[in-house]
């Protein structure tokens, strides 16, 4: 006996699971890669972001119509999740501070995904909001999204500033060659 692909409860299911999966890696990570015991400025995201994840749990478990748009946000999630893991797998144990943290890296990461894009940390998170609201499209979820991306956007220039302070040498050829959330195309 195989899944019944008509039940709506088993797709809801899919797409509970193919939504918390990120969520809940992407917020523990501020406790296992970053080192989430530092002072940082991320409170405004964590709330954002847990309610962004209740809206789109809710509209999930509510929405009564074509699930064609999920399908391509589920995909979207998985791009994500693949990125946020080359950015771990790149980044390793080299003192990544949380946004807006106090302590300063100390090597500027220029490998892996670093190699196309400043930002790919907030690149697999924008990727996984806007696949979230093809999830579970609700103006919740749209002004979560909005609200995260414009943080984002934000915070990518503080942290612009300070690497290019801190790496005065390498940082101008990287910031060149690279975009912030995605590659340059030349």
């Amino acid at each position: 006996m195989g899944f019944d692909w008509g039940n709506v409860d088993v797709i809801r299911a899919i797409l509970t699971i193919s939504t918390t999966i990120p969520f809940l890696l992407f917020a523990s990570a501020g406790v296992w890669h970053f080192g989430g015991g530092h002072k940082s400025g991320t409170g405004l995201v964590s709330i954002a972001s847990l309610l962004g994840f209740i809206s789109i749990l809710y509209t999930i478990w509510t929405y009564e119509g074509n699930y064609l748009w999920p399908v391509l946000g589920v995909a979207l999630q998985a791009v994500s999740l693949f990125l946020f893991g080359w950015c771990i797998g790149a980044s390793g144990r080299k003192n990544l501070g949380l946004a807006l943290n106090e302590n300063s890296p100390k090597k500027l990461i220029t490998e892996g995904p670093y190699r196309l894009v400043r930002h790919p940390f907030y690149t697999s998170y924008i990727i996984f909001w806007t696949g979230s609201v093809a999830v579970a499209s609700s103006i919740f979820t749209i002004f979560s999204a909005i609200l995260l991306i414009t943080i984002y956007f934000y915070i990518s220039r503080r942290e612009d500033k300070v690497l290019a302070e801190l790496f005065e040498d390498e940082f101008p050829k990287w910031h060149k060659n690279t975009g912030a959330f995605f590659p340059k195309w030349r």
